[in-house]
């Protein structure tokens, strides 16, 4: 794990995260999606009509198709893994997946496995996401996974309980969130320390309260309102405190941005400064943020920012 993503979820709470080496896959219990319903030999695991719930820590692995959902309902102090491979989980009336209780969540998209979840959530839901955890969420492997929310945001964590809970991790794979709303959002700390990511968002491409990270991998942003945790703009870490609207009025109040590796593309379409990369006859839009610069607080972000702007605007002349 890169250095940077082991601080921030280090301070997460216990600190706990789904690591790869905590579990075997050699020990995951099948559950079989078939359709509108799905069957399952494994203790902790209870099927009703087209409803899947899981009551117990352990690993699963999900082959096959269900037009339901999958819900994670297991003890507080519980790793649950879910190995996606080959499923496709679509709900039509709210989330797809949702993990209402355990300790952590994991995710892992097996080798050479694609997956889609699909789902038309409502903001005003208990669970406004496809893929929608109460608790912390990693997503990890070296498969493929399509996220598609058109009510609401793609992946989500939202520990209400606990405010030192609540990340997402997008340690792995290849991920390709679509979503109505925000295509990423965290309660605390958004990281992305490895894999693909694409968002294409009505809102916030990856939003994060408190800290987001990338630490590697590779982020490209194709649509979105506010790139990554911005105010109609590309890239910013802000506060929610403002005093006389946009500019030095911010108050910092803690929140940070980190980029210290991999490769940032974003394309803020919906934003007040569109940014143009201006280092070749591009116009794509985006701007590559090139690996170990680091951004802190409106005020220096909101400058460089107009600055960047400036210099598009007089290589288009």
């Amino acid at each position: 794990m890169p250095a940077a993503a082991a601080a921030v979820l280090a301070d997460n709470a216990d600190g706990t995260v789904a690591n790869d080496d905590e579990w075997d896959a050699a020990d995951a219990a099948d559950i079989t999606l078939t359709g509108s319903t799905a069957t399952s030999d494994a203790a902790g695991v209870s099927v009703s009509d087209s409803t899947v719930t899981i009551t117990a820590a352990g690993v699963y692995r999900l082959p096959g198709s269900l037009d339901g959902r999958v819900v994670v309902d297991a003890p507080e102090d519980a790793l649950v893994v879910l190995i996606l491979d080959g499923a496709s989980v679509t709900n039509g009336d709210g989330a797809a997946i949702q993990v209402v209780a355990a300790d952590d969540v994991a995710i892992n998209l097996a080798a050479g496995s694609t997956n889609t979840v699909t789902a038309a959530s409502s903001a005003d839901a208990d669970a406004s996401a496809a893929v929608y955890a109460d608790t912390d969420l990693t997503i990890s492997g070296t498969g493929a996974l399509a996220v598609t929310d058109s009510g609401n945001d793609g992946l989500k964590s939202d520990q209400t309980d606990n405010a030192t809970k609540g990340y997402v991790w997008i340690a792995g794979g290849t991920v390709d969130a679509t979503a109505g709303a925000d295509g990423i959002d965290a309660q605390t700390d958004a990281v992305v320390g490895g894999g693909a990511l694409t968002v294409a968002s009505d809102d916030d491409g990856i939003h994060s309260d408190t800290v987001l990270v990338i630490a590697g991998g590779d982020v490209a942003i194709s649509r979105s309102t506010e790139g990554i945790e911005s105010t109609d703009e590309g890239v910013n870490a802000s506060g929610n405190a403002a005093s006389g609207g946009m500019g030095g009025g911010m108050q910092d109040t803690g929140e940070k941005l980190t980029i210290s590796g991999g490769t940032l593309l974003v394309d803020a379409q919906g934003g007040r400064s569109r940014l143009q990369r201006d280092d070749r006859d591009d116009r794509r839009g985006g701007h590559r943020v090139r690996p170990d610069r680091q951004r802190q607080r409106c005020p220096r972000l909101q400058r460089r920012h107009h600055r960047l702007g400036r210099n598009a605007r007089r290589h288009r002349q």
